[in-house]
């Protein structure tokens, strides 16, 4: 696939996947064998139903609210630098960024690497001074 496909199915994964919630898209968007590498996570999910798991997760907890400050591809990879500030169930208001590298396979992601701000982030929800 071209990079500008890529780069089409990067950003349906965030704004259907992950700012909507819809898990629908989730088989024609992600492979079957996906992998990530979230060394900050507490859960490494795996697979196209790891991948549903967390945004099930992700959106129980909260409602996230990402835009893409950049977006760049080249061959089969897809990066992008974030900015979230997730609608959450208590009304607090935090924002955090972070970036996330894509691996494209046959049109669907097949590796995703990230990297957040968890500092900052458990800055703003007073787990840390």
């Amino acid at each position: 696939m071209s990079t500008e496909q890529n780069t089409v199915i990067a950003r349906r994964v965030i704004e259907e996947c992950f700012n909507h919630g819809n898990l629908d898209c989730i088989d024609e968007l992600i492979a079957e064998d996906y992998v990530l590498h979230a060394p900050m996570s507490m859960q490494q999910w795996q697979g196209r139903s790891g991948f549903r798991e967390r945004i099930i997760g992700l959106t129980t907890q909260s409602l996230p609210a990402i835009v893409i400050e950049d977006l760049f591809a080249a061959d089969e990879k897809v990066v992008i630098r974030y900015r979230n500030t997730p609608v959450r169930d208590d009304k607090r208001i935090v924002t955090y960024s972070g970036i996330m590298i894509y691996r494209m396979n046959d049109g669907q992601i097949s590796e995703e690497w990230l990297e957040y701000d968890a500092l900052g982030l458990q800055r703003q929800l007073s787990e840390l001074p």
